[in-house]
């Protein structure tokens, strides 16, 4: 049963509403405060690789997924350093071995949100939120990047519904 409903997820962008015109920056800030080791990471993570454009679509959307996450499960401790390494390396031994079973990268990414997450439909809603991106997330995206973006921000929401669950 998946943990993060669909009823839930339009209650929570619902009240994004409240928040005003630009409901990320707050959120932003207050997840830095919460979860320090996540932003940081969100800054970091793939070095020069990602692109401003990227790098601004990772931080906006794994906001609004921890987000979701905080105000549906309620998150009881900061995420560590060593918590998003381990679940890094998971995630990217399991995306290696469904894109050598599928051989297919969008595929495997799409297999591992779906089947390899407690909160599926969180995962697919934000994986679409990147693929379909709103008109004020155009910039320069490249299709290479796209996979890479999600795989992070599932390692963050995973860490962080471990953390919730537990």
């Amino acid at each position: 049963m998946d943990i993060i409903t669909e009823g839930k997820i339009n209650e929570v962008m619902s009240g994004l509403r409240s928040l005003g015109n630009d409901p990320f920056s707050s959120l932003f800030e207050k997840m830095d405060v919460q979860q320090h080791f996540i932003t940081d990471y969100l800054f970091e993570v793939e070095g020069d690789y990602f692109n401003q454009d990227e790098r601004d679509l990772l931080i906006s959307f794994t906001t609004l997924g921890w987000h979701i996450v905080n105000e549906t499960l309620k998150i009881e401790k900061e995420i560590t350093d060593d918590e998003l390494s381990a679940r890094l390396d998971n995630n990217a031994d399991l995306l290696n071995k469904k894109e050598k079973e599928m051989g297919n990268i969008d595929a495997a990414v799409a297999s591992m949100l779906a089947d390899e997450s407690e909160a599926p439909f969180l995962m697919l809603f934000l994986m679409l939120l990147i693929i379909d991106r709103p008109d004020e997330y155009g910039g320069t995206i490249r299709d290479d990047s796209v996979p890479v973006i999600i795989i992070h921000i599932k390692t963050i929401m995973d860490c962080l519904i471990a953390s919730a669950v537990h």
